[in-house]
């Protein structure tokens, strides 16, 4: 039996319901990979008067490491910072330090970190994406819209950028491109609780209420969006 459409009046308050959208860090699981894959490495190191310094930022760093595999952040905030005071140009540790500060909730401070990798390290494209996740959350929307459109140009099928992308055009009134780009990854929306409804409300504000609702009724009637 087919099912009654939502009623008018009901699909605008759907729409008008909005979870605070958090920021999509990837911090969970991309952590345990910087602390896996990114340490200094001492064979790198010139066998200089250096070597000394170099060694010790090593061990910090490794230190730092340790202890964000274990969740100890404030621990491993200290190492890192002793590593980046060691070895102040180098990449890996200053993403890690920006990553476990960005954990810890120190936006703002984990953002001029991510932007000082990037000032090293400009092709790294997952401290690109932490840095406008950072941004997206400082409400810093078209600095975090370039540095998606940068990580597209580099990586186009690049899809938590794509949704990403589509969330910050959202906030910032481009609708277009909100819808285009939500519309071109529904697999990576229906994921996010937060990002259910946007592709509905771009549609909606592009005067396009029939993709508005057929955007939207499926999730209504499976319950993945709530009406008030």
């Amino acid at each position: 039996m087919a099912r009654p459409g939502i009623p008018g009046e009901l699909l605008t308050q759907a729409l008008r319901f909005r979870m605070p959208f958090q920021r999509q860090l990837f911090l969970s699981c991309c952590l345990l990979a910087l602390c896996a894959g990114l340490c200094l490495s001492a064979s790198a190191q010139p066998a200089d008067s250096h070597s000394s310094r170099s060694t010790e930022a090593q061990g910090h760093a490794e230190r730092g490491f340790e202890f964000a595999r274990a969740g100890e952040l404030e621990q491993a905030e200290a190492e890192l910072r002793q590593a980046a005071h060691l070895a102040p140009a180098n990449p890996d540790v200053l993403a890690g330090l920006g990553t476990v500060l960005a954990q810890q909730g120190k936006v703002a401070e984990s953002t001029e970190v991510f932007r000082r990798v990037l000032k090293i390290h400009p092709h790294d494209v997952t401290v690109r994406r932490y840095l406008a996740a950072n941004l997206w959350q400082l409400h810093l929307y078209p600095e975090a819209k370039e540095h998606l459109t940068i990580i597209l140009r580099q990586q186009p099928n690049d899809k938590q950028a794509q949704l990403s992308l589509g969330m910050v055009s959202e906030n910032t009134g481009d609708y277009a491109t909100a819808a285009r780009m939500l519309g071109s990854v529904p697999d990576q929306v229906g994921k996010q609780p937060e990002s259910i409804a946007a592709p509905a409300r771009s549609y909606y504000h592009l005067r396009q209420t029939d993709k508005a609702r057929a955007t939207l009724e499926p999730k209504v009637w499976a319950g993945e969006v709530r009406l008030k």
